[in-house]
């Protein structure tokens, strides 16, 4: 179950973007859907709670615990970046290894792997090369990478965006499907109001 999220104050300047006094709480296991227009700030609050910047003051709390300046890898957070970064020599499995690599976790995760292959329907697909892929294809392998370690709080930058409508319909299903089976709390951004 996703735990409730907090951001206190917080202020970041990163050049042309800015986080000015954002206070906000949400409720753990609840499905959030951020709406702006390109260039309000959206992907650097997505990044901000994920810990890719550190605030220039203010607090980022998860289940009452201050997390503003844990490191990512320490943080219980899937993030899926609007253009997917997968390695294009590795395959879809590989891909998604990658995320047990980057934390450092032992032991064998082969079940987990397989079992998020599955749910994504990535079967037919586990040992293509990233290269081959289609954008909603890397999106799934990207979202698949997100949800392998079942986080507590899983952040979506612009998932439907450059999709055709029928990538759309199959991808804005899967990720229901996830937030059921994840039961974690979800930011959704986009600058669409349709989609939201």
């Amino acid at each position: 179950m996703g735990g409730t999220l907090e951001l206190r104050n917080v202020y970041k300047d990163f050049g042309g973007f800015k986080l000015d006094n954002l206070s906000l709480t949400l409720d753990p296991g609840e499905y959030y859907v951020l709406v702006g227009p390109t260039g309000s700030g959206k992907t650097l609050l997505l990044e901000t709670i994920n810990g890719f910047h550190t605030v220039d003051y203010g607090m980022v709390l998860f289940d009452g615990h201050d997390i503003t300046d844990q490191p990512p890898a320490q943080r219980s957070i899937g993030y899926v970046p609007q253009t997917p970064n997968l390695n294009d020599r590795q395959t879809v499995r590989q891909n998604i290894e990658f995320t047990m690599r980057l934390r450092g976790l032992p032991g064998d995760w082969t079940n987990e792997i397989n079992g998020v292959i599955e749910m994504m329907s990535l079967a037919p697909l586990a040992d293509a090369k990233a290269l081959s892929l289609s954008g909603g294809e890397r999106r799934k392998v990207a979202l698949a990478r997100a949800i392998v370690l079942k986080p507590d709080l899983l952040l979506l930058d612009e998932p439907l965006s450059s999709l055709d409508v029928s990538s759309k319909q199959t991808l804005r299903d899967e990720l229901r499907q996830i937030h059921r089976y994840l039961g974690c709390t979800v930011i959704h951004v986009t600058h669409n109001q349709v989609e939201a």
